[in-house]
């Protein structure tokens, strides 16, 4: 059964109102709501929630020359997002971020 959609847009500096409407059908349904999900786990991965995530650094000054220095966050955790974001990244995958994009772009 397909999903109807509404959304309506104001402008606050000017008013100006804008509005769309349509219809999602149950496949686009399905993988809207698929997407959502897998946003939702990767936001879930303590990669995303944690507050090192790596730092790299170059620096320079005529004595020493080039200072290169890098903190690399712990790889389970970034294996954990890996996993999670794929659905999001790979081209085969129908919760592929720009087909998502496209999908919504039709709006």
């Amino acid at each position: 059964m397909p999903v109807r959609y509404q959304l309506d847009l104001i402008v606050n500096e000017t008013g100006e109102k804008a509005s769309v409407a349509g219809e999602f059908s149950d496949e686009e349904t399905g993988l809207l709501l698929s997407f959502t999900h897998s946003a939702e786990e990767v936001w879930r991965t303590e990669f995303m929630r944690g507050e090192e995530k790596g730092r790299f650094s170059i620096k320079w000054d005529h004595e020493s020359g080039a200072t290169i220095s890098t903190v690399l966050p712990e790889w389970d955790k970034v294996i954990v997002f890996l996993h999670k974001f794929r659905p999001l990244l790979l081209q085969n995958e129908g919760t592929n971020f720009y087909k998502i994009h496209n999908l919504l772009a039709r709006l």
